[in-house]
């Protein structure tokens, strides 16, 4: 056998080795600490932590990690080959670091659900324009690696992108700060009676989002309405009266002024035998005594 190519084997053997080795360590420490740690604090989330698949992606992004800081163990030698490995490594974690914090936000907005307080501000909004912050970075430094420029370049060439796509996109990126108005100032929460006769709503939120509000209406139908009409138009929303358990109910009463006269004594005396005036009408001879 070639001595370089036997050199070459051994090397991948080791560093296989190392990768399979952190992998099982991770998957370990994750599995042992992380997870017996919420079983034992907090046994609701295992469903949410195992749904998501936030052990998964977290062990493959740190042992990808791994594997691109060893791999010169192979490559050192390599030249082209070398340095394409290297990047295709690189966009590997990156991909792989994306997806991790993908499932973390996922799990961190399913934990917030499960309290009262994410139906008076919910961060689904919030969290889905972190998710996309998150890619467009993650994708530009992967494509500044591969066109072999500097990260700093790429950031400014994603900040002009995002300047420009704030022209083309206005529509949406209203609809994103309307969104965040709304969650800020708790204007609208799931479970919230709405009215809002301009888009048809008139019934329970379902769910608030970047771009729009699901409102599922008394008839079963289901509205959307745009989160910037949620800002620039009025609604009625009936929190307060859910939350008091009563209704206000206001009616006209039509009185004929000829009917009304002076309180003289035998009409006090009159109506004193009646339960629902009785407390007033003591109240009233005292007043008239002073």
């Amino acid at each position: 056998m070639d001595i370089p190519l036997f050199n070459l084997l051994l090397r991948a053997a080791v560093l296989a080795g190392i990768v399979l080795a952190t992998y099982l360590l991770v998957r370990y420490l994750l599995g042992r600490w992380l997870l017996a740690f919420v079983v034992h604090n907090r046994p609701a989330w295992l469903s949410i932590i195992e749904r998501r698949r936030l052990v998964r992606w977290t062990t493959y992004a740190v042992t990808a990690l791994v594997g691109v800081v060893f791999l010169p163990i192979v490559t050192d030698h390599l030249a082209v080959l070398g340095e394409w490995s290297r990047l295709a490594g690189t966009s590997l974690v990156l991909f792989l670091t994306a997806l991790a914090l993908n499932a973390l936000i996922n799990v961190a907005i399913d934990v917030y659900d499960t309290y009262p307080l994410s139906r008076q501000v919910p961060l689904t909004a919030l969290a889905q324009i972190l998710k996309v912050l998150i890619f467009l970075f993650l994708g530009f430094m992967g494509v500044s690696l591969l066109l072999g420029v500097s990260p700093i370049y790429s950031i400014s060439v994603l900040v002009a992108v995002l300047a420009a796509l704030s022209f083309i996109l206005q529509d949406i990126i209203r609809n994103i700060v309307a969104g965040l108005q709304l969650a800020g100032n708790r204007m609208v929460a799931i479970g919230d009676w709405i009215e809002m006769p301009e888009y048809g709503a008139d019934g329970s939120v379902l769910e608030v989002n970047v771009t729009a509000v699901k409102v599922q209406n008394w008839d079963r139908a289901i509205v959307t309405v745009p989160t910037n009409a949620m800002v620039t138009h009025s609604f009625k929303n009936w929190r307060a009266m859910q939350d008091s358990n009563g209704r206000r109910i206001q009616r006209s009463v039509i009185v004929d002024v000829r009917t009304i006269v002076p309180a003289a004594p035998e009409l006090v005396q009159r109506f004193a035998g009646v339960p629902a005036v009785r407390d007033y009408l003591a109240g009233f001879e005292l007043v008239k005594d002073r």
